[in-house]
């Protein structure tokens, strides 16, 4: 015979973790109940805030995988994201998600927009999501400053 069947677990810890395992479930149900009735606005409006550069882009991706930005505008090809662009990759996989969370054509356009306030976003017009894309640092930011600059086949490695 084992000591377990002389001594049966204390019921005071079994109480505790039941009780840890309650309010728990209790807390996440009631945080769930909150955002259910109070929804994400789906971008911060800015009074005074108003675009002084806008570009709508278009991004494809081949079979192999390489990425292509085109202007959607006037459908010339700025360039094509290299080992150095990992940023805008991650940012068009949060963006494809939004749209296929709401069951929505995941390729169409993206609009980069530079506003007069220093702010520069990437908004998607269907999902209404806008990425604020200085919030990741200088760095990050400057490799969407330059599709939003680019000529033609200039713009990317």
């Amino acid at each position: 015979m084992s000591s377990i069947d002389e001594k049966p677990f204390p019921k005071g810890a079994l109480i505790g973790a039941g009780a840890l395992i309650g309010l728990t479930l209790t807390g996440v149900g009631a945080a769930q109940l909150h955002k259910a009735a109070n929804p994400p606005v789906p971008h911060a409006t800015y009074v005074d805030a108003a675009p002084l550069k806008q570009r709508q882009l278009r991004f494809s991706t081949s079979l192999v995988g390489d990425v292509t930005v085109y202007d959607a505008a006037s459908g010339e090809r700025i360039g094509a994201l290299g080992e150095k662009d990992g940023f805008i990759e991650a940012v068009l996989r949060g963006l494809t998600f939004e749209r296929r969370k709401h069951g929505l054509p995941e390729s169409t356009v993206y609009t980069l927009v530079r506003w007069n306030d220093g702010r520069l976003s990437l908004e998607d017009q269907l999902t209404e999501v806008r990425v604020n894309l200085g919030a990741f640092g200088p760095d990050n930011r400057l490799v969407f400053e330059r599709l939003l600059e680019a000529s033609a086949g200039e713009a990317t490695s």
